[in-house]
């Protein structure tokens, strides 16, 4: 499984696909099927909501943490127990934030040289730099995983978690990022969201298991119309949970490749502006 973490080189998987086609007979290739229609993102990567929320039509706002961008959609998800899933995007809902990966390691590296007095002119503040571009997505990863990284380029200096996260760096990116997410919610509104099984908040995407985002659920989002509660949620299908425990960790980055080819991927239907009355056909560019 190691390749999932360090990633897949063009070179080996050229290779891989060049001994799968000497692998799949004809007979295999004529009986292929393939997706017919297109599928949600939201869709694949809470493919497993049914499993945690069966005979319940939830809210729910996916948040998938990109490096470039995070994008963010609210559904209402209709769950029955002995039927299809389906999905009702909002037709007001969705947007995307530059407030993701690549913004967080900008802040990360900001943090990393104002605590280190690093001089940015100098030679060895150049240096500095360019090994921290280099490496900033693994201290990242160690950062907010165990709590503290160690930089070589700096003797070892150690960084705590803790201490990032009250930084001026860090506040600004959480303020920034809770504001936008705020406005797209606002959007739709507390009041056309409200429905008896409640609204929850499901996080994907390579910045998952990121606190800062994570965390974003843990206080209501204030709307114009009342404070939005969103319960956090593992979507982590059984199978994976019973069977394949070491891609646990890095489960959130293919969620959307994985659950596309689940087979209780929800059916997407028409958008919607309200929870609590039947979808109704809103034009697609209302929603774009």
């Amino acid at each position: 499984m190691d390749a999932w973490a360090r990633g897949l080189a063009v070179s080996e998987a050229l290779a891989m696909l060049k001994r799968l086609r000497d692998v799949v007979s004809d007979d295999q290739r004529r009986t292929a099927s393939f997706i017919e229609g297109h599928v949600l993102e939201a869709a694949a990567a809470a493919a497993a909501i049914g499993e945690h929320l069966t005979n319940r039509r939830p809210v729910a706002l996916v948040m998938d943490v990109g490096a470039g961008t995070t994008d963010v959609g609210l559904y209402r998800f209709a769950l029955p127990g002995d039927g299809p899933f389906k999905i009702f995007p909002f037709a007001h809902g969705r947007g995307a934030s530059t407030y993701a990966g690549n913004t967080l390691d900008r802040m990360l590296i900001s943090f990393i040289k104002n605590e280190a007095g690093v001089d940015d002119s100098s030679a060895d503040g150049k240096r500095l730099t360019s090994a921290l571009l280099r490496d900033i997505r693994d201290h990242k990863a160690t950062l907010f995983a165990g709590g503290f990284v160690d930089i070589e380029e700096l003797d070892g200096r150690r960084f705590s978690r803790e201490q990032f996260l009250l930084s001026d760096q860090a506040s600004s990116f959480k303020r920034g990022l809770k504001d936008k997410i705020t406005g797209f919610i606002d959007q739709v509104g507390l009041d056309k969201m409200k429905n008896p099984d409640g609204l929850h908040g499901v996080i994907t995407g390579g910045g998952a298991n990121v606190s800062i985002f994570r965390e974003l659920f843990s206080e209501p989002f204030k709307l114009h119309d009342g404070d939005a509660h969103f319960a956090s949620l593992d979507v982590q299908p059984t199978w994976l949970v019973n069977h394949q425990p070491d891609i646990r960790p890095v489960f959130p980055q293919l969620a959307v490749s994985v659950g596309a080819c689940s087979p209780d991927l929800p059916d997407e239907k028409n958008p919607i502006t309200d929870a609590s009355t039947a979808p109704v056909r809103v034009p697609e560019t209302t929603y774009r």
